[in-house]
């Protein structure tokens, strides 16, 4: 009965790889590309409660991606001195349109070229 409120009936089951001895991709990044195509396939039988709730999951694991990857990113900075901190803002601002370049600096309050 579940699985006809689910929609899940009309949704055929992915099949299953029988050679156990290939390591499994736990990536989030493998997941949510998982997770992604289910929802096609659910929205693909009109499944729409399980296309509904692998969405929700879909923004939970980009949201743990984001979360990682800035985790990662302020462990990389962590170790980094002064000088190297500052050499970062420096190329990261460099790459910036000259229009954003120039807020920036109003922004902060030094009119200098640079």
């Amino acid at each position: 009965m579940e699985s006809k409120v689910l929609g899940l009936d009309r949704v055929p089951l992915p099949q299953v790889d029988e050679n156990e001895n290939e390591e499994l991709d736990t990536s989030l990044e493998a997941v949510l590309v998982e997770v992604r195509r289910m929802r096609r396939q659910a929205q693909a039988g009109h499944s729409y409660v399980a296309a509904d709730r692998l969405l929700a999951r879909e923004h939970e694991i980009v949201e743990s991606i984001r979360l990682r990857d800035l985790a990662l990113k302020e462990a990389e900075m962590a170790h980094l001195d002064e000088g190297a901190l500052v050499e970062l803002v420096i190329d990261s601002v460099s790459g910036l349109p000259d229009q954003l370049r120039s807020r920036l600096r109003a922004a902060l309050g030094d009119g200098e070229d640079g």
